[in-house]
């Protein structure tokens, strides 16, 4: 791991706000109770660049570049799993983008994952989102909209499968080509749209572009960039793979006025995997207790390795002599190694079986791989001295979000080299991978395992194990309902963790007590107020607004909160925007609420949607609030008596009678 990553990422967390806010539920539903799609593949993948009437309609020279090299890469995929088959259109005109269409929704009925990958112009009128043909008139109105551009919903509808659908809308690269037209400034740019059980992918936020090359002249748009890159990664769950491309494109635009930050609008209920996690199965090096991911598909049997002490020969007949010098000049390094136990070393036109491994190693003592070590086995253990454990700060979890940590750690160690590193007893790779197999990150998510490795980094007295395994215990009782041994340790661990500095320990203990999920110590009545302001005093924006809202010190606590947030920080933003006070103007509010929620903040969103729609001083347009009322419909922090009002304001960006809930309104 880099010093320099790391503190790019600290430093991007920092800014953003993008760990997860204290109370927020990290999920809905139990991490195993989400089936795991895949089957057939299909994908329409449009790229527009050359405008014919250019420049009225700006040229983006990136969107055509950007479509092919996408397209590649869903044919092409890492290690060949999960192909696309794709349907893909360069510079296309009104005719062939219909017809491109209408052939794509035969695939996709079919199909049990369906993409649409879209780059190029787009806008919206009269509420309605419209992609445009490179043929398509630059003078937008109502009599002609429907002849000349393409509604999205038609894209929508062409693109259900039997499955999952999943639409990339790289639609927002310009607004320069956005004109008056005369008819009550119907023309906007692209907004939200309305796709139910599918998942939208948008390349920018609200209020910012989407930039077709940065710097100036670079090939590929950032969001084709960071998609393209995440598309090779293994393992990674739609939802994580969607953090992933947003990370990386707001390191590429920081420092630009504004960033780039794109967002993921889900209703999605399932999990989804580009490239299929590798690790199938794992079996420590003493061959004890096989680590399986639990899915509806039957599993390998697990191979029970020999315990490193064994002395005794395989019963396999040794390679030759010369078959067998040139084997072990080849595995001396570990990637040759791990090659060889994949079963996919060839030694003068001959594979090596993966059992004869060991064999040919028995005498030799693999040398280190000059970088990070790639596709390590458990095997190794037997002939590789100790490995060098993780050595990152627990300062640096703390103020990670732990799926960017963990995205971040995959670059250089595999999940074989972490469950190596954890058997040999290092807390931080056990810390790893119980986040790893909770979220679904480069493995099938399986709780059985992550609890483990949970347990073992906490035995440890590793702060970010203990915080980790108590968030393991209070998620299974608090938000699965699922009893669980040992759930009284709790308060415990999280104590242990904060008494070492580990604020998000801290942090979640006094919000159990806030909650009323534990009750306050008698000899300690006011410890969630003592928490709160420690982490206060540390710059914490969730336990500057607890401490706000009670009352404590709330000046000084609104002004740093208001500081931080005129300083681009997220999470100060976000508690501004939930903060309903003479403190602050409304407009003030509204806006606080309109960066958060740009910063991937669902609470955010849903307030955006819900409590400011109501606000008549705002004036917020028809097309503002279709477009926070999209967003929130399908969010599960969307409460669901609010539901018919939201879905209401989405259709007709008007309050209607079902926003009259009891006279209050959401």
């Amino acid at each position: 791991m880099t010093g320099m990553r790391l503190r790019a990422i600290w430093i991007l967390l920092l800014v953003t706000g993008l760990f997860l806010a204290p109370g927020q539920s990290l999920a809905q539903e139990p991490a195993e109770a989400r089936p795991v799609i895949d089957g057939k593949r299909v994908a329409l993948v449009i790229g527009n660049s050359n405008y014919l009437e250019d420049p009225k309609w700006k040229r983006l020279s990136n969107a055509a570049l950007d479509a092919e090299t996408i397209a590649h890469q869903l044919r092409n995929p890492v290690g060949g799993d999960g192909q696309f088959e794709v349907l893909l259109l360069v510079d296309a005109d009104n005719e062939t983008m219909r017809a491109g269409i209408e052939r794509f929704a035969m695939l996709a009925k079919e199909a049990d994952v369906a993409l649409v990958y879209f780059s190029g112009h787009g806008f919206m009128f009269n509420l309605k989102n419209y992609i445009v043909p490179i043929d398509a008139p630059q003078a937008i109105s109502e009599r002609t909209i429907d002849r000349f551009y393409i509604d999205m919903a038609d894209v929508i509808a062409a693109g259900q499968s039997k499955g999952i659908s999943l639409f990339f809308l790289d639609a927002c690269r310009t607004t320069d080509a956005l004109r008056d037209t005369g008819e009550d400034n119907q023309v906007t740019k692209f907004g939200t749209i309305k796709a139910r059980g599918s998942a939208v992918f948008y390349s920018t936020s609200d209020r910012e572009p989407a930039y077709d090359a940065v710097p100036p002249g670079t090939q590929r748009s950032p969001f084709a960039r960071a998609v393209l890159r995440s598309l090779q990664r293994p393992g990674l769950e739609f939802s994580v793979f969607s953090k992933d491309v947003t990370a990386a494109v707001y390191r590429e635009t920081t420092g630009l006025t504004p960033e780039q930050y794109p967002f993921l609008g889900s209703q999605m209920f399932q999990d989804f995997y580009f490239v299929p996690p590798k690790l199938a199965a794992y079996t420590n090096a003493n061959g004890q207790r096989p680590v399986r991911p639990v899915t509806d598909e039957p599993q390998p049997t697990t191979r029970v390795e020999e315990s490193p002490r064994s002395t005794s020969t395989p019963s396999q007949t040794p390679p030759d002599h010369e078959q067998g010098v040139g084997a072990t000049d080849v595995i001396r390094t570990e990637e040759g190694f791990a090659k060889c136990l994949r079963g996919e070393l060839v030694i003068d036109g001959a594979q090596i079986p993966a059992e004869n491994c060991r064999y040919l190693a028995s005498e030799i003592e693999p040398e280190p791989a000059a970088g990070p070590m790639v596709a390590y086995s458990p095997s190794i253990l037997i002939t590789l001295p100790s490995m060098t454990p993780l050595d990152i700060a627990a300062e640096l979890f703390d103020r990670t979000d732990d799926e960017l940590m963990v995205l971040d750690i995959l670059e250089d160690y595999s999940p074989e080299r972490l469950h190596a590193l954890s058997d040999q007893g290092d807390p931080v790779a056990a810390y790893i991978l119980g986040q790893m197999y909770f979220d679904g990150i480069g493995v099938l998510r399986n709780r059985s395992i992550a609890g483990e490795q949970f347990e073992k980094s906490a035995a440890k007295g590793h702060p970010a194990g203990q915080y980790g395994l108590g968030r393991f215990l209070e998620r299974m009782i608090f938000e699965y309902n699922e009893p669980v041994e040992g759930g009284g340790r709790i308060t415990d661990l999280y104590r242990a963790s904060f008494a070492q500095g580990f604020g998000k320990a801290g942090v979640r203990l006094a919000d159990l007590y806030a909650e009323g999920h534990i009750a306050l110590p008698d000899d300690n009545p006011d410890e969630n107020i003592d928490i709160w302001k420690t982490m206060a005093a540390r710059g914490h924006a969730g336990s500057r607004y607890e401490l706000m809202v009670r009352g404590i010190d709330a000046d000084a606590q609104f002004a740093a909160l208001t500081a931080d947030a005129r300083s681009a920080n997220g999470d100060a933003a976000l508690w501004l925007c939930r903060y309903d006070d003479k403190r602050q103007a409304l407009r003030e509010r509204f806006d606080h609420c309109v960066y958060a929620a740009s910063r991937g903040h669902e609470m955010a969103v849903i307030a955006m949607a819900t409590d400011l729609y109501s606000q008549g001083d705002l004036n917020l347009s028809r097309s503002d609030l279709v477009y926070w009322a999209r967003l929130a419909i399908g969010s599960p922090l969307l409460p669901d008596q609010w539901l018919p009002c939201i879905e209401a304001i989405a259709d007709t960006g008007q309050i209607t009678a079902a926003c009259d809930l009891g006279g209050k309104g959401p």
